[in-house]
């Protein structure tokens, strides 16, 4: 894995830290488990990309996934669970 990543850094030199988070985001949403290691080693065992990491992300890609449907069941359990959380206070 250390060689995958070292390849892409000598493919890619010139991409900024800002590339190179959106290129994991990428790996990850692919959905594969070795994509997701890949994209995980390569930010944690780099500092630059860790301190470049923060909470300004675009809102598109959360809201333009697809969300999940609920069923009454879900609600059902939901309800008692709120039900018997505020029995205890």
């Amino acid at each position: 894995m250390k060689e995958v990543i070292r390849e892409l850094r000598i493919q890619y030199p010139e991409w900024s830290e800002h590339q190179w988070i959106d290129f994991c985001k990428e790996l990850v949403g692919r959905g594969i488990f070795e994509c997701q290691i890949v994209a995980f080693e390569m930010i944690g065992r780099d500092k630059k990309l860790l301190n470049a990491l923060g909470y300004n992300f675009d809102l598109t890609d959360i809201t333009a996934r697809p969300r999940l449907e609920t069923t009454v069941a879900d609600e059902s359990k939901t309800s008692r669970r709120s039900r018997a959380t505020e029995q205890r206070i």
